[in-house]
């Protein structure tokens, strides 16, 4: 088996773009079972150690489907969804600057206004050591059906 490219996530852990909870399920892997409503006794974790998650999602539309894919998963009390943009984390309270062990940004880079800007203020919430997991598309600029898709995903 090759060695990871990276440490698994762990610590608390900053999902940005949670949308309608696509990815809660794959965290499940990576939660001590005990921790896990509903975990079958006996079974072990696969990855790292990942003790709380905030959802950061401002879209309102995918808040009840995130909700749901968290129970399914048997995360409540773990992943927390946090209804808002990168911009006004900080005034939630949800989480508070330097305390964060893992950011994992999915696919909003391509989408917020920006984004070099609130790359940086999303550093401000990782510990000393932290890291910074990036899964990301591009935007397209020569297809000019998805263009305008994204053009529209991304308007007030």
């Amino acid at each position: 088996m090759d060695a990871p490219c990276a440490p698994p996530i762990s610590g608390t852990v900053l999902e940005v773009g949670a949308g309608s909870g696509t990815w809660v399920s794959v965290y499940a892997d990576f939660i001590d079972p005990s921790l896990r409503r509903g975990a079958e006794p006996g079974t072990r974790s696969t990855g790292g150690t990942v003790t709380r998650i905030l959802g950061v999602e401002p879209n309102a539309t995918n808040q009840g489907a995130l909700r749901a894919a968290v129970t399914a998963s048997g995360l409540d009390g773990i992943y927390e969804p946090v209804p808002c943009g990168i911009e006004d984390l900080e005034a939630t309270g949800a989480v508070e600057p330097a305390s964060v062990d893992c950011i994992f940004v999915n696919q909003v880079l391509c989408g917020i206004p920006e984004p070099q800007r609130n790359i940086k203020e999303l550093y401000r919430y990782l510990k000393p050591g932290g890291r910074i997991y990036v899964y990301e598309h591009v935007v397209v600029d020569r297809r000019l059906g998805m263009w305008l898709y994204q053009g529209w995903l991304t308007s007030p």
